[in-house]
């Protein structure tokens, strides 16, 4: 109870963000706003007049806790409501005006269009219900004219719901849209989409875009290589669009990701020049410096998009400021809770967010394990002890993000303190060097000056993420924290603590009960994973991949041409919570490369299949003309359903998504006439056959 008492936030945050997650798991059967807004209207009136009497009488205090947990929680549910648009369902062809909030050109020769609509029309008539949120416009082919953020744009085509994910505890991008307040999707030709006013409409967004688009180009004007400029815009300003894949991957896998993310690290620098110049005009605790340093830091958070890691620091620095002009020490924690509890109601849709959460975890493991970490050593030498202290602040905030992160992404990288060590300490400079070049525009050559040592450490910060990510085993993949081993996982990690902070006979049991708590699940986990018996047929476009999962052993057949993204976009979510180690892999030849199909037979989960892959006819060897339990198809095989069930037989046919429109007619008239079952990849997603 004592924790809940020094942090009374947490016990504000708790029931917001309960109400908030029941709003999005509840999203089918939630009431409307207005039945919400008397439930609310209900309790904060029993809130109101039960607060003297819980004051008075110690009795009433529970029931005063319990109306206002439900007050909180129902206005959580309110805020979900309010700010969830209501999604597109079926397919709707329309035309319609709306403003163009970002346009992104793709190398796959798409571009990427997010669209505010603002007059929707059905066969020519003006409707309302399609408005609500944004639209995601994919655009095929090039276009007359550049479309700048804030463009009124015209588009004509097809409205779609977002399509669930298809591929067995995939990432589900329609899901992720709609938490980022999306509606819908629609897919044209550049023909279909038309600038009406290419002057931009004022609005925020567009304020924010043009400074981000003005910084970077100056810093390029003034020494930034072509190459460099995508990496110090993600740094700086928060926009990653024009990184390219590979170097997010070695940022990724090197344990570096988190400098190109803008965050607290970068905030809390920007709050130490900021100081650092007002420092020789006003006193620490002057209302003019506190003043102006508060809002510098905002515009900051406002130019780089209000991420919600940049509205966590940016909050807590204010709030810290603010109780320092007023005497008041800070409790860290509950700052957190403060800070978390005033972003959900800003955006309740962060709380769906990783960064949200990696984010105060990281803190919150910074203040509690860095002074015990850093105590563990002493050195005399500023510069060794200066490193240390990196590393015990890198190890802190492992300790809290850790568990959330495997259970989020499944790999973690093995050498972030060897990234950090070498690649943190240049975050400061560079970001220095940056202010340094925009500050010194009027004086050509100093400038110059400034961004040529910008873009020397630009280099050395990215050759050093490509070396270290370059090493052997250094990002683990397929790894899986189950939702009950991450919450004993965490529940190990508060013991820990309490234990150091109030050491007694009851924490060392409490510790060990959470310790064995870890291990059993961590067991099950294991014998789940080694008595796992599945076979996959994905859903990844024009390709076939299937994954075979016996005792933890995967093999694989997939065919050749398959993207390693597309793959692991389809396979990882389930892969990793079933595989202990890989065994065969067997890759199979495109259709498109085979004058006749190939047949491959195999056993797996106890039953027989045969995968029949490419195009044209089918030769079946004498020696396969037996019955088998599935029959697995890939390509434009042309030859009649018929004929082939009578050289083999199977109770049930699988059809991957490589199959042409026209053989997936003929078979599924066949099935409908015959009573064979038949499973379509393309139109019900995987299939999964499992013991």
């Amino acid at each position: 109870m004592s924790i809940l008492r020094q942090t009374p936030f947490l016990r504000m945050f708790v029931p917001l963000a309960t109400g908030i997650g029941s709003g999005f798991w509840l999203s089918g059967i939630r009431p409307s706003a207005f039945f919400l807004s008397i439930v609310i209207s209900v309790l904060l009136i029993l809130l109101i007049s039960l607060y003297t009497k819980a004051r008075q009488h110690y009795g009433l205090r529970w029931m005063y806790g319990v109306i206002a947990f439900l007050f909180l929680f129902f206005c959580g549910f309110l805020l979900y409501d309010l700010s969830h648009p209501k999604l597109i369902s079926d397919e709707h062809p329309l035309e319609a005006h709306g403003i163009a909030e970002s346009f992104e050109v793709r190398e796959n020769g798409w571009s990427r269009m997010i669209m505010k609509p603002l007059n929707v029309f059905l066969e020519g008539d003006l409707v309302n219900g399609f408005t609500d949120g944004l639209w995601m416009v994919m655009v095929k082919g090039e276009l007359e004219n550049d479309i700048q953020p804030g463009t009124l744009v015209f588009v004509s085509g097809t409205l779609r719901e977002f399509p669930a994910a298809s591929n067995p505890e995939a990432f589900d991008y329609g899901q992720y849209l709609a938490r980022n307040g999306f509606s819908g999707q629609m897919f044209i030709r550049s023909n279909y989409l038309q600038v009406l006013e290419s002057t931009p409409a004022v609005s925020f967004r567009l304020i924010a875009a043009d400074v981000r688009e003005g910084v970077s180009q100056t810093l390029h004007r003034y020494g930034v290589s072509d190459a460099n400029l995508p990496v110090i815009s993600a740094l700086l300003l928060g926009n990653r669009q024009g990184l390219d894949r590979e170097t997010t991957e070695q940022f990724i896998r090197s344990g570096a990701i988190h400098i190109l993310a803008v965050s607290g690290l970068h905030v809390g620098i920007l709050f130490l020049m900021i100081n650092a110049v007002l420092s020789l005009f006003f006193s620490s605790r002057h209302p003019a410096r506190i003043v102006i340093s508060i809002s510098l830091l905002f515009i900051y958070a406002f130019i780089t998009g209000f991420s919600p890691s940049v509205s966590r620091a940016v909050l807590m620095f204010a709030i810290l400021q603010v109780g320092k002009a007023f005497n008041r020490e800070a409790n860290m924690y509950n700052l957190l809770c403060v800070s978390a509890f005033i972003l959900l109601i800003c955006n309740p849709m962060f709380l769906f967010h990783a960064g949200f959460w990696l984010s105060h975890l990281a803190v919150a493991g910074i203040v509690a394990f860095y002074p015990v970490i850093n105590g563990l050593v002493t050195f005399r030498f500023i510069v060794w002890r200066w490193l240390w202290s990196i590393l015990s602040v890198s190890l802190a905030a492992q300790i809290t993000t850790f568990p959330y992160s495997i259970y989020m992404f499944g790999a973690f990288p093995l050498y972030f303190l060897l990234a950090n060590g070498f690649v943190l300490p240049v975050v400061a400079p560079i970001l220095i060097f940056s202010f340094l070049v925009l500050m010194l525009q009027p004086f050509t050559f100093l400038a110059h000056v400034a961004g040529g040592l910008l873009n020397a450490l630009i280099d050395f910060m990215v050759a050093m993420v490509s070396w270290i990510e370059g090493l052997p085993g250094a990002y683990a993949e397929y790894l899986w924290f189950s939702l009950p081993l991450m919450v004993a996982l965490y529940a190990l990690v508060f013991f820990l603590y309490r234990l150091y902070v109030r050491p007694s006979w009851g924490g060392w049991l409490r510790l060990t009960v959470a310790a064995l708590f870890v291990c059993v699940i961590a067991n099950v986990q294991f014998v789940s994973k080694a008595s796992a018996h599945t076979l996959v047929v994905y859903d990844v476009g024009k390709h076939i991949l299937i994954d075979i999962v016996q005792n933890g052993s995967v093999s694989q057949f997939y065919s050749e041409g398959l993207d390693d993204r597309a793959k692991r976009y389809a396979r990882d979510g389930f892969i990793r919570s079933r595989r202990l180690r890989d065994a065969d892999t067997h890759i199979l030849k495109s259709p498109g490369a085979m004058e006749s199909a190939e047949v491959i037979e195999f056993e797996a989960v106890g039953l027989t299949y045969m995968i029949v892959n490419g195009n044209g006819t089918i030769t079946i060897p004498q020696t396969f003309k037996y019955r088998v339990d599935c029959l697995i198809l890939n390509g434009a095989l042309r030859v009649e359903p018929e004929v082939l069930l009578s050289s083999v037989e199977c109770s049930r046919v699988v059809l991957a998504t490589d199959c042409p429109p026209w053989m997936l007619v003929k078979w599924e008239a066949m099935s409908s006439e015959k009573g064979v079952n038949l499973h379509n990849v393309r139109k019900h997603g995987a299939f999964v056959a499992s013991n």
